[in-house]
This record gives C-alpha cells, structure tokens and sequence, in this order.
C-alpha cells in the first residue's frame, strides 16, 4: 500500500470532511511524551522558547486532527474495518433492551480499538514521526 507523504495542515477551509477522532485516542502519556521530545529538539537546535513550542505543537495537533484523521478514515474504510465494527455495533444494539448508547460504545471502544489492521497502525504511525522529524529539525 503506497503511503503517503504528510503535508502541513491546511486553512480552516480544507477540513476534512470526516470528524477526527478524539483526543482521548492519544494517552496523556503519550502526549507528555511526545511534548518532553519536541522540547529537548528545540533545546538541542537552540531554537527553544516557549512560544515556538507552542505554536509547533498546535501546528501537529491541528495536522492530526485534519489530515491524518482523513488518511486513517480511508485505510480502515478500505480494509474492511469500518463495516467490520459498525456491523458489531448493530447486533450488540440489537441485543440491548433497553438500548443505552453509553453502554453500547463502553463496550465496542475496546474491541474496535484492539482490531485495527497492524499495517494501518504502521503506516499510521510512520505518517506522524515522519511530519514531527520534518518539522521539529530546525
């Protein structure tokens, strides 16, 4: 499967059309993670100060929410996926009485999430380190 190449976000008129997933999906760790890697880049390069990491770090959230959450969408439309968990979705509704939407998406969250294709995880993945090492290398 062809990946392709990030591009920096876009203006507020290119928003993808399907909603981004939410932040919840990145850990608090993950993300204290990735701010403690961008921070010491910018401090090895000299290039640290406060604002430049904010404005950095809001670049990548915006890039994440717009273009790669359209990237995601398409690899788990094309793999089968996303009919794969709405179909679960559907017979675990048809099995409530009575339906509590809470309830249905406590339980689906987990299974869906642990059956991501690995090579979309992977492409995924390598889309987001290749945007931060473009951008963060001053």
């Amino acid at each position: 499967m062809p990946s392709r190449a990030p591009s920096k976000p876009k203006s507020t008129g290119e928003t993808a059309k399907a909603s981004a997933p939410s932040a919840a999906a990145v850990s608090p760790e993950e993300l204290e993670a990735l701010k403690q890697t961008l921070i010491k880049r910018l401090i090895d390069t000299g290039e640290w100060n406060r604002s430049s990491f904010i404005v950095l770090f809001q670049t990548l959230m915006i890039w994440v929410e717009k273009s790669l959450s359209a990237i995601l969408k398409d690899r788990l439309h094309e793999s089968g996926w996303m009919d794969d968990v709405s179909n679960q979705a559907k017979e675990y509704a048809r099995q409530q009485d009575p339906l509590h939407f809470k309830t249905l998406i406590q339980e689906l969250t987990p299974k869906a999430e642990a059956t991501v294709p690995d090579d979309v995880k992977e492409e995924i993945t390598a889309l987001l380190r290749t945007w931060i090492d473009e951008n963060t290398e001053m």
